[in-house]
């Protein structure tokens, strides 16, 4: 058996009370740190990284609303629409256009000091019924009106624009490939 003096053992213990100590500092300190964290947004734009993602209003009347926008708010840098700014939501019938949950997403982005890039104005997969009924060229007149329509609204308030979407898709056999 090793005999230890009080000496050798007064010096271990307070030498391991010193490392538990600057143990529980550092976790500490490595707490703090992770919870005054740069955001993602800001970490990205300082290697010249625009960050964001795709938004949801719906999303904002949901039982986690305020987590869902805080959330957005802290980390995103710019937005990009799901539904908001897609033909069967903005054009549900002929005679109708409703902008409240394109504003609604813009508006956001706004006062959240954000970008918008609006996805997509026409896309084959989600255009109303009624418009599969117009003739070639009332279709054409439609989409021309449509596309000045929210691109006149929301100019000085959307940076990026996605007009048209998966235009070609020859898996649909349509003449030219054009869908």
């Amino acid at each position: 058996m090793t005999r230890v003096s009080r000496r050798t053992f007064t010096a271990g213990l307070l030498g391991a009370t010193a490392a538990t100590a600057a143990t529980a500092w550092s976790a500490n300190a490595h707490a703090e740190a992770v919870a005054s964290a740069t955001s993602i947004g800001a970490l990205a734009a300082e290697k010249g990284i625009l960050f964001g993602a795709s938004f949801a209003v719906h999303e904002l009347d949901a039982p986690y609303a305020a987590d869902y926008a805080r959330i957005y708010a802290a980390d995103a840098r710019i937005l990009t629409s799901e539904l908001e700014f897609k033909m069967s939501g903005l054009r549900p019938s002929a005679g109708k256009l409703d902008f409240a949950d394109s504003d609604r997403l813009v508006d956001f982005a706004i006062k959240n000091h954000m970008k918008v890039r609006a996805h997509t104005l026409i896309w084959n997969d989600d255009l109303p019924d009624w418009i599969k009924r117009l003739s070639a060229e009332g279709a054409s007149q439609l989409l021309d009106m449509h596309i000045t329509t929210l691109m006149e609204r929301y100019k000085d308030r959307v940076a990026i624009w996605d007009v048209v979407n998966e235009p070609i898709g020859p898996w649909d056999k349509n003449p030219g490939n054009l869908r």
